[in-house]
């Protein structure tokens, strides 16, 4: 039975690997156009969001033939999610409910993921390969990102527009803090690769070609670091240069030491001398936004004053918030109308989901702290160090929202540090058909979902660009559980262009209806506009002017 289950595990780890590769090398870096935003407006995250599907699907199939095993960290981390779940029971609004339920599928999607991996046997070279995929992905983004700087015009059509449009929306994810994250997190998995035997080639030959190669990335990750102009970026760099070079300065012969310590800040100086302007001019553009994250900080707190037990509710902080400081006129003015997250995921989880949501993030966090501490290994050691930049960026803003690549990212290297622990503290439940087969049939739909929601959100796209041209599409579509706020906002922009076509005033009716329906749930400028200037054309002079007041 043992040498069964090993097998089954060994086939499957395998099949992970190849998916894996299909992800850092292939489908994280597609460049679909889009008009921005988070989740599921991202078709490339959708993207990656489905190979995991694929991965969770084929992987928990071959999974129902063997035992599972739960280690002690990943048992602490299943229970605070359950604890971060608890409060959906009681928040209000079913249209909120419905709003964040993309959140909890992709936290128990991660959850289900970090499980499947640590019931794989993952050989010391499939680590090995894993560990590369996640350096090289960071490597063609940076190439990415220095290409975008400096020569824009040999990339896709789309990423020349939105870097016109906005020069800061870096690299795929469009974001020069995501990018900035991710880069660092694949410049330490470098800054791994070159100071631990773990990665040292038998052959001297290619060991020379892989410390050329390591160096060379080394460089470009840091100059393009550097570039970005990302406060979280820099600050994830400074984290993961002084936590590598502590914990392999001392292991390394005198040619390896230099290397480790000299090729980043060769890279951050060619980088300097790269920027159009200096680092010090670079942070002194941020203060602006630096002022508008501490208030948005210092209103959310305030706000968990308010009801820090039960919280306000799951997918209900963009209106809560906007309504909590629409009295006081709070200056925001960043070209955002819209707050969707308070910049600190400790403080969206406590304001939505209170105090309960607070303890089961309290739990996931010490589950993790006794994965990485206790018993600490240079290795594991390491898998922290190349964790520090995704953790660092959930303080200031909200990657795992906006990039799926950052989620699978922490999730993997957390798998890998979780299946270093003691096997026999760990307890095993024997075929477990029922488990399996419950959640392959919730794979299943998540999948469904996350094409019709590609399509949707592809649908919307055009719609937005061209609405004469897709109105009668917008129109037609259904709700897919993913992307509602942008589906019912669009669909009733579209009544808005059918009436200019058909002149028929039953469809103002209609937008007034679902404006209004819209605007209990979620807030935006336009929408509140149309639905006055609509409500005065109709001759519903008394519901206009109570909207404008």
């Amino acid at each position: 039975m043992e040498n069964q289950n090993r097998d089954v595990t060994d086939s499957i780890s395998t099949m992970l690997v190849v998916m894996l590769a299909v992800i850092y090398l292939g489908v994280m870096h597609l460049v679909i156009p889009n008009m921005g935003g988070t989740g599921s407006e991202l078709p490339t995250s959708l993207w990656v969001w489905f190979c995991l599907l694929v991965m969770l699907g084929c992987g928990w199939s071959s999974l129902i033939r063997t035992t599972v095993i739960l280690a002690p960290g990943t048992r602490w981390i299943m229970f605070g999610a359950l604890l971060m779940t608890v409060p959906m029971a009681w928040s209000p609004g079913a249209d909120w409910r419905l709003e964040a339920l993309p959140r909890f599928a992709g936290l128990w999607g991660g959850v289900l993921l970090l499980l499947l991996m640590t019931n794989c046997r993952f050989s010391l070279r499939q680590r090995q390969i894993v560990l590369y995929l996640v350096a090289l992905a960071g490597l063609i983004q940076a190439v990415y990102s220095l290409l975008g700087l400096h020569l824009p015009v040999i990339l896709p059509q789309f990423e020349q527009q939105v870097l016109a449009a906005s020069p800061g929306n870096i690299s795929v994810f469009q974001q020069r803090n995501v990018a900035g994250s991710f880069l660092a997190c694949g410049a330490a998995v470098w800054l791994y690769n070159m100071g631990s035997p773990f990665f040292r080639c038998q052959n001297p030959r290619l060991e020379a070609w892989h410390m050329a190669l390591a160096s060379a990335a080394i460089v470009v990750m840091f100059c393009a670091l550097t570039e970005i102009q990302s406060r979280i970026g820099w600050l994830s760099a400074l984290g993961v240069y002084g936590g590598m070079a502590c914990l392999y300065w001392r292991r390394n012969p005198g040619w390896r030491r230099v290397a480790l310590l000299g090729l980043p800040l060769v890279g951050v100086y060619v980088g300097a001398l790269m920027m159009p302007i200096s680092l010090a001019d670079a942070l002194a553009r941020h203060q602006g936004s630096t002022l508008q994250r501490l208030m948005i900080l210092h209103e959310t707190v305030r706000m968990i004053a308010q009801h820090p037990l039960s919280g306000w509710g799951y997918g209900s902080y963009v209106w809560h918030f906007s309504h909590f400081i629409a009295d006081r006129a709070v200056p925001i003015d960043n070209g955002i109308r819209v707050i969707p997250h308070p910049h600190n995921e400790i403080l969206y989880w406590w304001v939505e989901g209170g105090i309960i949501a607070l303890l089961g993030l309290v739990m996931m966090a010490w589950a993790g702290g006794v994965i990485f501490l206790r018993r600490a290994t240079r290795s594991r050691l390491s898998l922290l160090c190349c964790l520090l930049p995704l953790l660092l960026h959930t303080q200031v803003e909200y990657p795992f929202y906006q990039s799926t690549a950052h989620w699978l990212t922490f999730i993997l290297l957390l798998s890998f540090a979780s299946s270093e622990h003691n096997a026999a503290r760990a307890l095993t439940f024997s075929r477990l058909p029922w488990f399996s087969a419950l959640i392959l049939g919730g794979v299943c739909l998540w999948a469904f979902a996350v094409l019709a929601a590609l399509r949707q959100q592809d649908v919307l796209t055009h719609f937005e660009q061209q609405p004469d041209s897709y109105y009668r599409e917008v129109l037609a579509l259904h709700e897919t559980g993913l992307g509602i706020e942008r589906l019912k906002k669009d669909r009733a922009q579209a009544l808005i262009v059918e009436y200019q076509h058909s002149g028929n005033q039953q469809t103002l009716l209609a937008f007034t209806a679902q404006a209004g329906n819209w605007l209990n749930i979620w807030v935006d400028d336009d929408m509140y506009d149309n639905l006055i200037n609509i409500n005065l054309f109709l001759g519903n002079t008394f519901a206009g002017q109570t909207l404008k007041s």
